[in-house]
């Protein structure tokens, strides 16, 4: 990394400390029952959110409908003053959301580097996919298979990826799965890194560690589920232009390239299957 400022996350000063996200008396069914019930959320550019429970507590499925991508069955979600899904879809870069939204294991980087460019928006370039990369202090050669990458550079390559798209808010999953202490340590210093760049930034967890606000998921949603803020809110900063995002569906193969990292003027692989959007009101 250089001294020079990064083009990935300016950070520009917001007028108000008004909150950007907002839940209130969120609920989603499923087939089975709620998924979760009664969340209240208030959060701001500039803080790290923490989804916190078990597995099967329905984290990653409140995760994907404080994006726009789940369909929830009572209460209201906005961004921005937004409560339309389409609208709230279009403030959110989905780093990882499983099984729904993930890097294929079978893809190489520089596939999924491609894909990434296919269904990222206008902002997202392999410039800024490099940049994001450096940031997180990764370089992982373009012709390595994803599910070859030690479980922090998973994670920290998925983050780059939804980074260089230059949304507002960035939405990872299960970010302590698989990870020692210090691979933890390593990846909520990175997404400490997004909220201080003016990143709104949410992360499903077993285990909270750094986060400014927790939303708590008992094992059987019931009471109301409240945040709970760690400190006052950081001024917030506002970075890159909001452009609906499509979520990721992964190519039928790939072809892997000689081995090769993924710095500037380095060309990717170009994906052999176009990625298809999914369905509006979550993953299929």
């Amino acid at each position: 990394m250089t001294d020079e400022p990064t083009t990935v996350l300016p950070s520009v000063s917001t007028e108000d400390g008004a909150a950007f996200l907002s839940a209130r008396a969120l609920s989603a069914e499923g087939h089975e029952g709620a998924i979760f019930d009664n969340v209240f959320v208030e959060a701001g550019r500039g803080q790290l959110v923490a989804i916190a429970g078990q597995g099967g507590t329905g984290r990653t499925s409140l995760l994907l409908t404080l994006t726009g991508r789940f369909k929830h069955s009572a209460g209201t979600v906005s961004v921005d003053g937004h409560s339309e899904p389409k609208r709230v879809r279009e403030y959110a870069a989905i780093a990882s959301a499983g099984p729904a939204v993930e890097p294929d294991e079978y893809l190489t980087v520089g596939a999924l580097i491609s894909e990434r460019l296919v269904i990222g928006g206008a902002e997202i370039t392999p410039a800024s996919v490099v940049e994001a990369c450096a940031l997180f202090g990764i370089d992982p050669d373009s012709g390595t298979l994803f599910g070859h990458l030690d479980a922090p550079t998973k994670i920290l390559f998925a983050l780059a990826l939804a980074t260089a798209e230059h949304r507002p808010i960035i939405a990872v999953d299960d970010v302590d799965a698989g990870l020692d202490r210090r691979g933890v340590h390593r990846v909520w210093s990175a997404l400490r890194t997004l909220a201080d760049h003016g990143h709104l930034v949410l992360a499903t967890t077993a285990q909270p560690d750094m986060a400014d606000v927790t939303v708590h998921l008992p094992a059987e949603p019931s009471a109301a589920t409240r945040i709970a803020p760690r400190a006052e809110p950081p001024a917030s900063r506002r970075t890159g232009l909001h452009r609906a995002p499509s979520d990721v569906e992964k190519s039928a193969d790939d072809t892997p390239t000689a081995g090769r990292g993924i710095g500037p003027g380095l060309p990717v692989d170009a994906p052999e299957t176009p990625a298809r959007d999914r369905d509006e009101d979550g993953p299929r």
